[in-house]
């Protein structure tokens, strides 16, 4: 897949709100499992690195909408959102 004439190509920053309201598109933590899981099959089927937004919940952003606070893979006490062994499923 040469999409960059042969360079390497990164994914600056993806992810999936597990919860909020911004849309046709549910945020909830199923869909943010399932793009987990539909990004990191794609990424390495095409040969892409990615950079996953965001570590740990972001409660810190007090005043923010529910789902700009929730697109961690882990709670704010860094406890996993789901289990990891889910995202070895392509």
């Amino acid at each position: 897949n040469n999409v960059a004439g042969g360079k390497q190509v990164r994914f600056g920053e993806t992810g999936w709100s597990s919860s909020g309201n911004t849309g046709p598109s549910p945020l909830t933590l199923a869909n943010e499992i399932a793009y987990a899981q539909k990004i990191k099959c794609a990424a390495a089927s095409a040969g892409f690195d990615y950079f996953y937004f965001e570590a740990k919940n972001a409660n810190w952003k007090q005043g923010a909408v529910a789902s700009e606070q929730n697109f961690g893979i882990f709670d704010a006490g860094f406890t996993p959102k789901f289990d990891f062994n889910l995202l070895n499923v392509c």
